[in-house]
């Protein structure tokens, strides 16, 4: 128990067991840990989207989720101070992918934030817990299940499974995972993951730092850039095969 104290609350919090379920700890894991770590993710996403009613089918497109025009004014105006001329068409194909794909699919009750930092791991008890529930709201469902943890634990299609054959069938359909609809899905909701990095460092990038402290800031933003670019275009490998 944590008691947090400030001039407005005075809280008695109850910290969750275990520890942040980062990459490395999943590594360590045994292979029946982690298929009931799969297994407590897959269920933890349809309670909570069949917690409320869901929306009937509609479009969605990425765009709408992204800084899409600051990605833009980007690439045109300032890109070209640090990066060289096929990094500039490799992140513009992919803002144009992007910008082109849509789908359907539903609104539901999501949790809308799940990373490492936000679900802990008990090895003792094997027990998982979600927390941080701040901007849980109606979201689109796939955005839950292609998760930035999914994707850092490298679990998203066993997620996916696990989530198919718990669903409600009668309240919404999705595809099965080897539909060509699902795998194209995946593969930009992925890249979405990687691109919204990639937008985020470029917001904090400075055209003409002032002191050395901002020059070693944007030398490490832009080197944490060019690894969501590798990313994304490994992910475009895998979705070939």
């Amino acid at each position: 128990m944590i008691f947090v104290n400030d001039d407005e609350f005075q809280v008695l919090e109850e910290r969750a067991p275990g520890e942040p379920l980062t990459c490395e700890l999943f590594r360590t894991l045994s292979k029946r840990q982690q298929y009931e770590i799969v297994n407590s993710i897959g269920s933890f996403l349809v309670d909570m989207n069949e917690l409320k009613p869901v929306s009937e089918p509609l479009q969605h497109k990425l765009t709408d989720e992204l800084k899409i025009k600051r990605l833009d004014t980007f690439i045109d105006q300032k890109m070209s101070k640090w990066f060289n001329k096929n990094d500039i068409r490799q992140i513009s194909r992919i803002r144009d992918h992007i910008c082109s794909f849509e789908y359907t699919t539903n609104l539901a009750w999501s949790h809308s934030d799940l990373n490492s930092g936000n679900v802990f791991y008990d090895s003792k008890t094997s027990r998982l817990s979600f927390i941080d529930f701040a901007e849980t709201d109606y979201n689109f469902i796939y955005r839950d299940i292609f998760s930035p943890l999914q994707l850092e634990l490298g679990i998203y299609k066993q997620v996916y499974d696990m989530y198919v054959k718990l669903h409600d069938k009668s309240l919404y359909t999705i595809p099965g995972i080897k539909t060509e609809n699902l795998r194209n899905i995946m593969k930009y909701r992925l890249i979405c993951i990687y691109l919204k990095r990639f937008i985020k460092a470029s917001d904090d990038l400075r055209t003409s730092p002032k002191n050395d402290k901002s020059v070693n800031n944007n030398a490490a933003k832009i080197a944490f850039m060019r690894t969501q670019i590798a990313s994304i275009q490994n992910l475009e490998k895998q979705f070939s095969k």
